[in-house]
């Protein structure tokens, strides 16, 4: 799902047991209230994105109650996620930290080796 004007109608008539909410954080945050509400368990569908915006979703993911293991892909297919340690996953789910703000930190030679020319 991804957006609330296809989510409610669904959990409204109970259309699925499971839901993978797609968009921005602030309205997965809001769109897993209902989810949660409803009794249905969610994860957080992402994109290719890098590191940081990977440990943004799991931080997210973790903050609405998500309980289904979670589908970041992207250290899987890019060739560098640029940050220092890769994001840990246990039983098929990642590791929310307990380091400092997202608790990844930006490997600033890999950002400075792949920025594109001025």
């Amino acid at each position: 799902m991804s957006s609330v004007t296809q989510l409610i109608p669904a959990l409204r008539a109970n259309a699925a047991d499971y839901y993978n909410l797609l968009g921005p954080l602030k309205e997965f945050s809001e769109w897993a209230r209902f989810t949660k509400a409803a009794g249905c368990p969610t994860w957080l569908g992402t994109g290719m994105d890098l590191g940081v915006r990977d440990m943004s979703s799991v931080h997210c993911a973790a903050a609405a109650g998500c309980e289904l293991p979670c589908d970041i892909v992207g250290a899987l297919f890019r060739e560098d996620d640029l940050i220092v340690h890769p994001i840990e996953f246990s039983e098929g789910a990642a590791v929310v930290p307990d380091a400092p703000g997202l608790g990844v930190e930006l490997d600033r030679a890999a950002v400075e080796r792949f920025r594109a020319p001025d």
